[in-house]
């Protein structure tokens, strides 16, 4: 080999070694982000699953705070008198039924809220007179004058006073003849029966009407049938009597 050619050589060499040099560098600095390229979905998959245990984890913890029972509600099933005897008000579970000599409204309600103070307790409805409409805030206002407990509310016509619970006698507004025959019983033991439940549980009822249907309840060898009270909530009372002429009532 002359020395030309030496050189020449010399020089291809360089431009392979310098061919090598470079692919090694692209190698080494392409290496790095193909990496951080291959972490960054894992990465971000990873944020999402954190999100999602996250929000799986919010809906896993619901509020088990019960709310309390309304005081107000303690109030349902009681008849009211106005001051001047014109006008009578009786509350049910969710609505306040007021009757004249000549007329009747119904406002359907909802408790939003209630305040206690030394004086009575002041309680926020959502009212309305349609049940299909949404209600507006109305404030009752409820206090105890002596013995006696006093309501006002801005879309009544008038002041009530509760009515006492002293229990009248009460009667059946329907034939009930059948049932008597079918029972081997009189009207005046369903009467009876259904004056008793009434005095524990709704003193303002004075009359029941037969709903006209009976059960024969086989297990415990006893006729059911059911009475519906004339009270403010319309309670149905279900009187049974047994195959040894006991009689019942819930």
């Amino acid at each position: 080999m002359n020395g030309k050619t030496k050189i020449v050589a010399a020089v291809a060499a360089g431009a392979v070694a310098l061919t090598i040099g470079a692919g090694a560098a692209r190698c080494s600095m392409d290496a790095p982000d193909a990496q951080n390229g291959q972490q960054a979905p894992q990465e971000q998959a990873s944020g999402k699953q954190d999100d999602a245990k996250a929000s799986q984890s919010s809906r896993q913890a619901p509020d088990e705070r019960q709310p309390s029972e309304s005081e107000f509600s303690s109030l349902a099933n009681t008849s009211w008198t106005s001051r001047d005897g014109a006008s009578k008000l009786s509350i049910t579970k969710d609505a306040l039924i007021e009757r004249t000599a000549d007329s009747a409204s119904v406002i359907y309600y909802t408790v939003s809220d209630e305040k206690t103070d030394a004086a009575g307790l002041s309680v926020t409805l959502s009212a309305s007179e349609d049940i299909a409409v949404p209600g507006a805030d109305t404030v009752v206002r409820i206090e105890n004058e002596g013995a006696s407990t006093t309501l006002t509310c801005d879309l009544l016509k008038a002041t009530y006073v509760q009515d006492g619970k002293a229990q009248t006698a009460l009667s059946i507004a329907s034939d009930i003849q059948d049932l008597c025959a079918l029972t081997g019983k009189n009207e005046a033991d369903f009467e009876s029966t259904l004056e008793s439940f009434a005095k524990a549980h709704s003193p303002y009822a004075t009359s029941a009407a037969w709903d006209e249907e009976v059960w024969i309840d086989y297990g415990a060898h006893s006729t059911l049938t059911t009475f519906t009270l004339d009270d403010a909530a319309s309670t149905i009372v279900t009187v049974s009597v047994s195959q040894d002429g006991a009689m019942g009532a819930v």
